[in-house]
């Protein structure tokens, strides 16, 4: 495993199926993964250590006292299943720096790799034209036509 992450515990996860989110357009993605990993209960794993893949931007001011950004939370957990496959979850706070994306990818993904994770989702929001009384609709981009069925 990698210097930039640390894992706290090394569970055995059966067939773990891999699910990472980042904030977006109104933080969608991170608040469904959010919601389902607190639901399921799942227990914290790990952590990437933010300094190689973000830059403080900005500041906060509390009482006329200016303080630097609180650095970025990017936790992974997991939630055994009694039933079917584990699931193994990735929550980044915020998005990194231009330019690092591909290698922050990377670290995350050897993680899923390191328990065996047999896929791997990601969620995001898009903007829509749609008026409010409209049906929600998900839409689905996997990386090969035989997953397609699997999620639609």
């Amino acid at each position: 495993m990698s210097e930039l992450v640390t894992l706290f515990k090394k569970p055995k996860l059966h067939k773990p199926t891999f699910i990472a989110a980042w904030p977006g357009m109104g933080n969608v993605a991170m608040l469904a993964i959010d919601y389902l990993k607190r639901k399921l209960g799942a227990e914290l794993l790990g952590e990437v250590d933010p300094a190689d893949f973000f830059a403080p931007t900005g500041a906060t001011v509390t009482k006329q006292i200016i303080r630097a950004p609180v650095a970025p939370v990017n936790q992974f957990f997991y939630h055994k299943s009694s039933m079917q496959n584990d699931i193994l979850f990735f929550i980044g706070s915020v998005q990194p720096v231009p330019h690092r994306e591909h290698a922050f990818a990377l670290e995350i993904l050897k993680v899923a790799q390191k328990f065996g994770a047999n896929s791997v989702f990601t969620t995001a929001a898009a903007p829509s034209d749609m008026h409010f009384k409209d049906t929600p609709r998900v839409f689905a981009v996997p990386n090969h036509p035989d997953i397609l069925p699997k999620i639609g």
